[in-house]
């Protein structure tokens, strides 16, 4: 930091393997940093100074190799720890003290794990483009409140931020605007010395809820100031701080501007009389062709869209397509009527047989489901009756005994790898909503009772992987 190595370095031992890959990873959020090698957690702490910054590769003097490198953004959370300080470390430096900018000749302090003021100060962290947020913070008045002391919420300068502020008997939302304070919202409240009290404020856009105690004293639809750091403040009186969070809310996203799409190829097949080009069913991407020649079918090949395409009204009867993702060309097309698809159920892929290669599951325009091989060869069709509630819906693919080989189910119907039939469930529903004259059966697998087994839930009717209604 700051040139210098810090006194807070950690290391562990490892050894490693020459010639052998290792994938590194460190996961940061906020000022807390987790660092993996192949997802073992080696480093876990709190405390890091730098908000923001860049990645990178480096050596000490020594012959490396890197590959596959990425970098994804850690914010899919809803409540996704941005920064937290229990000030535990006894470090205030990555905070700025501001009270020559207010004015005040106060200073902050750590006693016992806990921040303190003693007369007139402020203090900030964050970036100034913060947006939405969630800021909280624990505070008490161990000789009772005079003065206001609280929080700092999209503070900008001197002249614009808002502050949420409790003293003894009152408590205030201040919006101080272009040097000016208006609009102040107050309410009674009794703070008792030495007490321990949770504040709070959600921004969101325009709006800001202050609570205290997770009570909610003051909602604010109008904040005119669009984006600022939080921050402590107090206004000539002991007070001390703890146990401040700040959480990203679920809309605070960069604006990346208006996306527009610009179409990379289309498929149409000319010959839609006798091959077809409409399209009514969601098409599945994965590899089904071996386009660097290694002679495996695997991720490093292109990955390929596969559907079922018809001709004119004709929605049920549908030939297999594949097409190359990377330019829509033609990979394979099956028209042998024999083998023709139900253009309006759902596709399925997976490797059944583990034979390395991908298999396509379809319900069948004949009847039944058809399995057919990734160069579109019949492996199977199942007897007619499997689809005979609908061959509207879908198929999934899992291995629900646990012994390697995956099964395929139907509605309420399993089926064995090679076609034959397991069971088919006794109950009266089979994954579709009755809502129309349409059924569809879709099914979902999942240990829903935690008991290790997979369950089988179709519509309102649940199995497990042998077949007994739950």
């Amino acid at each position: 930091m700051n040139g210098s190595l810090n006194a807070g370095e950690a290391s562990a031992a490892v050894i490693l393997d020459p010639d052998t890959w290792y994938l590194f990873k460190v996961e940061v959020v906020g000022n807390k940093v987790k660092a993996f090698i192949d997802d073992q957690l080696i480093f876990d702490f709190t405390g890091l100074k730098l908000d923001r910054g860049a990645v990178g590769f480096m050596d000490d003097g020594v012959h490396v190799h890197y590959d596959d490198a990425r970098v994804k953004l850690m914010s899919s959370c809803n409540d996704c720890t941005l920064f937290s300080d229990d000030f535990n470390d006894g470090v205030f430096d990555r905070w700025t003290q501001i009270s020559n900018l207010l004015g005040s000749s106060g200073a902050w302090s750590i006693e016992n794990g806990e921040l303190s003021s003693d007369v007139g100060s402020g203090a900030i962290f964050g970036q100034f483009d913060w947006t939405d947020y969630t800021v909280e913070t624990s505070i008490k008045f161990p000789q009772g409140a005079g003065n206001d002391a609280g929080l700092f919420f999209r503070f900008q300068d001197e002249g614009n931020q808002y502050q949420f502020r409790v003293s003894n008997g009152l408590v205030r939302l201040v919006p101080r605007i272009n040097g000016r304070v208006s609009n102040v919202l107050s309410a009674a409240f009794t703070i008792n010395p030495d007490q321990w009290y949770r504040l709070k404020v959600e921004v969101k856009g325009n709006q800001a809820k202050a609570f205290i105690d997770d009570q909610l004293i003051f909602t604010v639809p109008d904040i005119a100031i669009a984006q600022g750091v939080i921050g402590f403040q107090d206004d000539g009186v002991h007070v001390h701080y703890d146990d401040v969070v700040v959480r990203l809310c679920q809309n605070n996203r960069k604006t990346v501007g208006t996306i527009e799409p610009v179409v990379k190829w289309q498929w149409n097949n000319n010959n839609q009389q006798t091959n077809g080009n409409q399209v009514i069913m969601a098409p599945v991407v994965t590899q089904a062709n071996d386009d660097n020649n290694d002679g495996q079918i695997n991720t490093d090949d292109i990955p390929d869209i596969i559907f079922g395409a018809f001709s004119g009204g004709n929605l049920t009867n549908s030939n297999l397509v594949i097409l190359s993702g990377s330019d829509g060309s033609e990979i394979l097309k099956v028209t042998d009527p024999t083998l023709a698809i139900f253009g309006e159920g759902n596709i399925a892929v997976g490797d059944i047989d583990n034979d390395g290669l991908i298999e396509i599951i379809a319900p069948a325009f004949s009847g039944g489901i058809i399995a057919l091989e990734h160069d579109g060869t019949k492996k199977w069709v199942t007897d007619p009756s499997v689809t005979s509630d609908s061959a509207f819906g879908g198929a999934s693919i899992a291995d629900l005994d646990g012994d390697g080989n995956p099964e395929i189910i139907y509605g309420k119907t399993v089926i064995n790898n090679d076609g034959t039939i397991r069971w088919n469930g006794s109950g009266q529903f089979f994954g579709s909503n009755f809502l129309t004259f349409l059924n569809a059966p879709h099914s979902v697998v999942a240990d829903i009772n935690l008991d290790g087994s997979p369950e089988i839930v179709a519509g309102a009717s649940a199995y497990n992987k042998d077949g007994n209604l739950l």
